[in-house]
């Protein structure tokens, strides 16, 4: 019952509002953003239950075969409940796709790919792909997918996917990143030939370089 109560949010029981209060004061408990995760707690507090009741029940029943038939109903209840449809992607390996990130895995610093996917644009179906093809270099990421957006990505992807102009330049140096992943055919004007290298589907942008060789000078 109490985790059911924190997880209905943080403004259930106004001032008292044990989610805000466990959030605010309790170590650990500001790592989770979703209040509805605690429901899982109740979840298994009451399948327990459910489990020690239909114990009590079966003990009554004199025909053990009705009660192991019982059982096995009651079981198949259960999975037909999860039996939920779940959305799968097949997610290309060839040597041509994961060329750019075994690349990477030869260098360090920070990485971004463009063009970034904005959140209201079905994020999920071209950032996380990129996070699970990430961990072949295991090199942090600008991008990312998640329920969660950070302050600031929004405008970080607006102005990442203006790149090569001076401001986007500027910003990904801000950022610290070191190398451009930008999956396209053709590499856009105003990118120095020298810090481009074409690897597989992609070209690799080394930003590690002078600003000077970028467009705007200083900027870029």
């Amino acid at each position: 019952a109490a985790a059911a109560l924190v997880a209905a949010g943080p403004d259930v029981l106004g001032p008292l509002r044990p989610y805000r209060l466990l959030h605010e004061h309790v170590p650990g408990f500001s790592g989770l953003r979703v209040a509805s995760r605690f429901a899982i707690v109740t979840v298994v507090a009451v399948a327990v239950l459910a489990a020690a009741g239909w114990a009590a029940v079966a003990e009554r029943i004199r025909r053990p075969r009705l009660a192991a038939a019982l059982g096995v109903a009651l079981v198949a209840l259960a999975w037909v409940d999860l039996a939920i449809p779940v959305r799968w992607a097949e997610l290309p390996t060839d040597a041509t796709t994961l060329a750019p990130y075994r690349a990477l895995a030869d260098g360090t610093g920070p990485v971004v790919e463009l063009p970034m996917a904005r959140v209201d644009d079905r994020w999920d179906t071209t950032e996380a792909p990129r996070q699970l093809y990430a961990t072949i270099d295991d090199r942090p990421r600008v991008n990312g997918f998640s329920g969660f957006v950070p302050p600031g990505y929004v405008a970080t992807v607006e102005l990442a996917n203006r790149f090569p102009a001076p401001e986007s330049v500027e910003h990904l140096l801000d950022l610290g990143v070191t190398t451009v992943v930008l999956h396209a055919d053709q590499l856009p004007d105003g990118v120095p030939p020298a810090a481009a290298q074409r690897v597989g589907d992609a070209w690799l942008i080394d930003l590690s370089g002078p600003r000077s060789t970028w467009p705007g000078g200083g900027a870029g």
